[in-house]
């Protein structure tokens, strides 16, 4: 690739000075400019964390896996569908700048399916050997892994197993069989998890014991939520990202869906097999209790963790 006197082979640097000239050359605001930078920065982050560290090496299908991985992240309310189309937009931009127009612009819609309303996930989740690796890459901070633990073992959003009641949800764990979810959910609808393992009760317990007297959830008194979530919470993530070789905690919902599948059906969700082996009637009751058990309204919504149901 012809160099353009960068002065650097840095993936954020080149797109850093790329962004400059732009400016100077009138062809974007100072605040584009900075709203572009910070999309490019996730990016050259995802491009990182897949061994990609050369411009040369970036194609369209590194920006195409990118924003599928949005696209999964979207869907389930990690972050809002404009934002990550315009993730999508300014890598774009920048590699236009870069390459001209040797760049062939990739739809975040059409391309990378953010903003459809049943995103189907090709790719499967973590498995349950990564997992359980990540957890126990967690033995010096308790909190946190309890939180991993949690949304693996339940299928919780991050905020819902954050704000769980841990108190109350061991007692009617061990009395009634299941946990009611209330604090984090979507739309603000709780609902009920069975209890159909021991590794559930185990994880209850541990979390139970990671948190002070004093406290009811993970989020210790003396921080605010947000605080939690851009500590120990993205501390989390990443090594979750890292040792499960995933996208996020949301995959872990995936995981626990999969196997939810796997238990209710006696067979393997569509997105580890490659396809659907279950008979359509048998899939479709599998999915409505799964649809159930993770807190959506519409069957279709399990595409994004079991794969697609044709």
């Amino acid at each position: 690739m012809r160099n353009k006197g960068w002065g650097t082979r840095s993936l954020r640097g080149i797109g850093e000075i790329e962004l400059k000239r732009a400016v100077a050359r009138k062809e974007i605001s100072f605040s584009s400019r900075a709203t572009h930078f910070e999309h490019w920065v996730k990016f050259c982050d995802y491009c990182k964390s897949k061994g990609i560290g050369r411009l040369e090496n970036i194609t369209s299908e590194s920006l195409i896996d990118y924003g599928r991985t949005l696209a999964e992240q979207s869907q389930q309310k990690q972050l809002s569908v404009a934002y990550a189309q315009n993730c999508v937009s300014s890598v774009n931009t920048i590699m236009r700048l870069i390459i001209g127009t040797q760049w062939k612009r990739i739809s975040p819609t059409k391309d990378c399916g953010i903003g459809h309303r049943s995103f189907v996930r090709t790719t499967p989740p973590p498995t349950d050997k990564l997992i359980w690796e990540a957890i126990a890459a967690l033995w010096n901070r308790p909190r946190e892994k309890a939180l991993v633990w949690l949304c693996f073992a339940f299928g919780l959003r991050s905020k819902e197993a954050s704000l769980l009641n841990i108190r109350q949800a061991i007692k009617e764990a061990e009395k009634e069989q299941q946990i009611t979810v209330i604090k984090g959910t979507k739309g603000g609808r709780k609902r009920i998890v069975r209890i159909t393992n021991a590794n559930q009760i185990e994880a209850l317990k541990f979390a139970l014991s990671s948190i002070e007297n004093s406290d009811l959830c993970l989020v210790p008194k003396h921080k605010t939520y947000k605080q939690w979530r851009e500590g120990d919470m993205r501390h989390a993530r990443e090594i979750v990202k890292t040792v499960a070789q995933t996208t996020g905690l949301h995959a872990l919902r995936a995981a626990y869906a999969c196997n939810r599948y796997q238990a209710l059906s006696s067979f393997e969700a569509p997105v580890i097999k490659g396809k659907r082996n279950a008979p359509k009637l048998l899939d479709i009751s599998t999915r409505q209790e799964i649809t159930e058990e993770l807190g959506h309204s519409r069957l279709s919504v399990t595409n994004a963790y079991l794969g697609s149901s044709k």
